[in-house]
């Protein structure tokens, strides 16, 4: 696991749940743990540089760390039985879903690091002389 710790995951879950999970296999950790990154970029990168945010050698920020701990738990429930996902993973899930929501709409500004914006175009607003076509 590249931004996550072994120690984050049995905070969410014990140890034998997980490795009945994963088959005991720690490239399916991994994987999941990709697919969860991605999914909160695509709602953090609005607002937020994420290449810093998931940056295993800063300091993490705690939100980051507990949602995407659910989301990659919810992946690894989907995997076995997508129709059988324990109600606890489910609903957790539906909170990190809410909370990035939040987030990239503005309702809730975590302590994270701000995108630079340094090639962007100034805003141009009005609109060209009145025109009079009176024949």
């Amino acid at each position: 696991m590249q931004f996550l710790q072994q120690n984050d995951l049995l905070n969410a879950i014990d140890s034998a749940t997980l490795n009945i999970v994963t088959d005991g296999n720690n490239a399916l950790l991994d994987s999941a743990e990709l697919q969860a990154i991605e999914y909160m970029k695509a709602y953090l990168n609005v607002r937020y540089d994420t290449d810093k945010v998931f940056d295993a050698t800063l300091p993490r920020n705690a939100s980051i760390v507990l949602y995407l701990t659910d989301i990659m738990l919810y992946y690894l429930h989907a995997r076995i039985s997508p129709d059988n996902i324990p109600e606890l993973r489910t609903e957790r899930y539906r909170e990190a879903k809410d909370w990035c929501e939040k987030v990239a709409d503005g309702f809730i500004a975590p302590n994270l690091p701000v995108k630079d914006v340094v090639n962007s175009t100034p805003l141009r607003y009005g609109s060209q002389p009145k025109q009079s076509n009176f024949f």
